[in-house]
């Protein structure tokens, strides 16, 4: 039975967790998109160091590993859902922070900004990391700029098999998520600016406590850069 999740953390995101827990007061956390490539470690290193935090993880892929190590941790309520739905921030319910990890460049239909929005009234605090589009002062649509360019920007070659679907027929509809493919989160959609991201947050009322570039870097990507955020509700 698989229970170390070290192997799946970043570091980073790690320290971007203990800064929030070290600056913020944080009883609740909801953490969205939790699942893929990491089986909820994040949720799970939050409520081993953080107890008796409560972590609510959300996400429409869970598969058995994960479940079980969630379930062997009292205070990890497990949903099974997509947290684009509008009922969702509701069904979670108030929240000291969300956490989206490299959630946001994959939206669209709900976009990264209207998800952001849904969720402003449900919490405190955002936790952020995300790749950031450095090559243009305001967030472009991938996919719009064309095919060539498209593959320039991302790491991903064009032969990557879920590319190879989406290109082949952009508009068909994806029966799970219910949206042309091209508007499904398994492909990066987005290069967001930090200028975007930041605004988008102060109009909604959150100042930023922490912005820290990574070093990660994204092989052929280079107008990609790794950053975390976190934003905390204005006492202005």
């Amino acid at each position: 039975m698989q229970r170390n999740y070290a192997d799946r953390v970043t570091l980073f995101k790690k320290d971007v967790i203990d800064y929030a827990f070290s600056a913020l007061s944080i009883k609740k956390v909801a953490e969205l998109g939790c699942i893929w490539g990491v089986d909820g470690a994040y949720g799970q290193y939050i409520h081993d160091k953080y107890a008796p935090t409560e972590v609510v993880m959300v996400d429409a892929i869970w598969n058995e590993n994960a479940l079980r190590l969630c379930r062997e941790r009292k205070n990890i309520t497990t949903v099974d859902g997509n947290f684009c739905d509008v009922s969702m921030p509701q069904r979670i319910g108030k929240v000291d922070a969300i956490i989206f990890f490299d959630i946001l460049l994959h939206m669209v239909s709900p976009n990264w900004d209207e998800m952001l929005r849904m969720y402003a009234d449900y919490t405190n605090a955002f936790l952020i990391v995300n790749p950031q589009f450095m090559a243009t002062s305001t967030t472009v649509r991938l996919l719009d700029l064309g095919v060539d360019e498209y593959f320039r920007n991302i790491p991903h070659a064009p032969d990557y098999p879920i590319y190879q679907t989406v290109f082949a027929d952009p508009y068909q509809m994806d029966a799970k998520q219910n949206k042309p493919l091209r508007d499904a989160f398994y492909i990066w959609q987005w290069g967001i600016t930090n200028h975007d991201l930041i605004d988008k947050m102060d109009r909604m009322g959150f100042e930023p406590v922490l912005i820290q570039k990574d070093k990660l870097y994204y092989g052929k990507a280079k107008n990609f850069a790794n950053y975390g955020f976190i934003f905390a509700r204005s006492r202005k």
